[in-house]
């Protein structure tokens, strides 16, 4: 039996407070969203619905002819799902509702435009066609990131040491975390409605490269993203 799979493509219409007109930005001679549209339709399987998902349908069709839309399926959300409070699992779990019959619902954010397709046709894989070794089985979820290693902080403190204990602190490179990226996440159909995260419980984490954790939220990292893709162009 196939696994059925679809792709949400969050494409908010309303501006951005960093970086203005952030999602149609033009780099490396496209609009921002190009890039991830672009990937998808090149890489992902035939079957595989991929869906641009707005809170404002007509301002989108003003860029149709700037993006590479495929088939062309939109899907306009409820617009409360645009203010601020609305993140990615209110509009993940929104979608699967609206999109019954997926085995696996993915959410890939246009906002990483150095993530390649093939990545995210094998993270979701991994899902899709759970192997029988312990990282795989049972799996209900993949998030993707990378390992980072040195002493971590939050306003709370240190998380990854225990500041006042100076004989049980390991060697820098031993202080290993994971920096999840907010590029991709897949999860399956019952736990994506039963807890409406985009994370399961036994997620599996994909490791991807440096390049692709790229994450546009600010103009430097607009810069940074272009720097990345002209370089793969030449």
């Amino acid at each position: 039996m196939s696994i059925k799979v679809a792709i949400q493509v969050p494409i908010k219409m309303a501006p951005s407070e960093r970086v203005p007109g952030k999602n149609f930005r033009e780099i490396a001679g496209h609009p921002l969203a190009y890039f991830m549209l672009n990937e998808l339709l090149k890489h992902c399987p035939e079957d595989w619905m991929i869906v641009i998902d707005t809170e404002d349908a007509s301002a989108l069709e003003k860029h149709r002819d700037d993006l590479p839309l495929g088939s062309g399926l939109v899907y306009e959300r409820p617009k409360h799902l645009a203010e601020k409070w609305a993140n990615g699992n209110h509009l993940l779990w929104n979608f699967a509702n609206a999109h019954p019959g997926f085995d696996i619902y993915a959410q890939a954010f246009v906002t990483a435009p150095c993530l390649r397709g093939e990545t995210v046709v094998e993270a979701i894989g991994k899902i899709a066609e759970p192997g029988e070794g312990p990282a795989h089985f049972y799996k209900d979820s993949v998030m993707i990131g990378r390992d980072v290693t040195g002493w971590m902080w939050n306003n709370c403190g240190p998380v990854n040491y225990t500041l006042d204990l100076p004989a049980g602190l390991p060697r820098s490179q031993d202080a290993k975390l994971w920096k999840e990226s907010t590029g991709l996440y897949a999860v399956n159909r019952q736990p994506l409605l039963e807890r409406g995260c985009r994370v399961g419980e036994r997620p599996l984490l994909h490791v991807i490269s440096e390049d692709e954790m790229v994450d546009v939220d600010t103009e430097e990292d607009l810069a940074k993203a272009e720097e990345i893709l002209m370089r793969r162009q030449r």
